[in-house]
């Protein structure tokens, strides 16, 4: 749906984006990731139009409308990390202005108003005036007003950034009620929100990607091998050569201890034999006890780290989104 290629971005001399691209498909919801300054803010205000680019195109594949256009502009909902609202006004006249600004039709203002105070959860406080509302409503304020003009792409800038748990809870409920229904980028550092909420991500170090692609195929393990997490209460070293001399492992590594006798490992094994039953059998001939038994896979936190550290080499993490 929208392509991105050989986006760039100066500031000055200082170059804030390098040269990136990348296509953003229908339906996708993308998480981008990076660490400050790693240039997400100025990707994301190059895709929404409130920055142009140095060199560079953004473009929708079916129509080739760019950020400036108003056909590029009426398939848009952007929210940024700072909504764009006004405290003195209510919550319905501010929405109602927002869609004629849009350009939605007088005859669809009413019903895309009572759209989006449904999806949203604004009913209760329609009428109240925008700076009198907690953070966490004038939020979902601020993703009512992206969502107005029933767009088939939106952009969410940190949406969450500020939010208490709960409220942060309740916008990522909102956020997975559209998955499927619009094509989504999301710019966070929250690693677990993208996890979460995204099918999809792309990585900024320094203005450049890092790596890309499905977050179950960045995470994937090796296939020939299997990962399993282990806490056992038993002594370690008995544990540690019971576990070496089952058959086909590879490694078994302790990780950490976690109360008397009681230690967490990581085996690797060949994929061609489940481990399981032999553990079970293992463990009850010793008369140790298995407090936990489950597949370990890597950490978005880790590919992340190892990403911006510039420790992973292109070919190996460059995948189509």
């Amino acid at each position: 749906m929208i392509q991105i290629k050989d986006l760039t971005r100066y500031y000055g001399s200082i170059l804030g984006v390098d040269n990136i691209s990348f296509r953003l498909k229908r339906g996708t919801t993308l998480g981008l990731l990076g660490p400050n300054g790693a240039g997400k803010s100025t990707i994301i205000r190059m895709l929404a139009g409130t920055l142009m680019p140095t060199a560079g195109k953004v473009f929708m594949t079916e129509s080739l409308a760019d950020p400036s256009s108003l056909e590029f502009k009426k398939h848009l909902g952007y929210l940024p990390e700072t909504a764009p609202l006004y405290s003195q006004m209510p919550v319905d006249k501010y929405l109602k202005f927002v869609s004629q600004v849009k350009g939605v039709p007088a005859k669809k203002q009413q019903e895309c108003l009572e759209r989006v105070l449904s999806q949203c959860q604004l009913e209760d406080v329609v009428d109240r005036r925008i700076g009198r509302l907690s953070k966490g409503y004038r939020q979902r304020v601020g993703l009512a007003q992206a969502l107005i003009n029933d767009p088939s792409l939106l952009i969410l800038d940190e949406p969450t950034a500020g939010l208490d748990p709960q409220q942060t809870n309740e916008f990522r409920k909102l956020i997975r009620s559209m998955q499927g229904q619009r094509t989504v980028l999301l710019s966070t550092h929250i690693l677990p929100e993208v996890q979460l909420l995204c099918s999809h991500v792309i990585i900024i170090n320094k203005g450049k990607i890092a790596a890309q692609g499905k977050i179950d195929g960045l995470l994937a393990q090796d296939p020939s091998q299997q990962r399993f997490h282990l806490e056992i209460r038993g002594p370690s070293r008995e544990v540690l050569n019971g576990l070496e001399k089952l058959q086909d492992i590879q490694s078994v590594t302790l990780v950490r201890k976690t109360d008397k006798d009681q230690f967490v490992y990581l085996l690797i094994s060949n994929n061609t034999t489940d481990p399981r039953d032999q553990l079970i059998h293992l463990i009850a001939g010793h008369e140790w006890q298995l407090l936990e038994l489950r597949p370990n896979h890597q950490e978005l936190e880790k590919l992340f780290l190892a990403a911006i550290s510039e420790t992973m080499e292109d070919e190996s993490i460059q995948f189509s989104v």
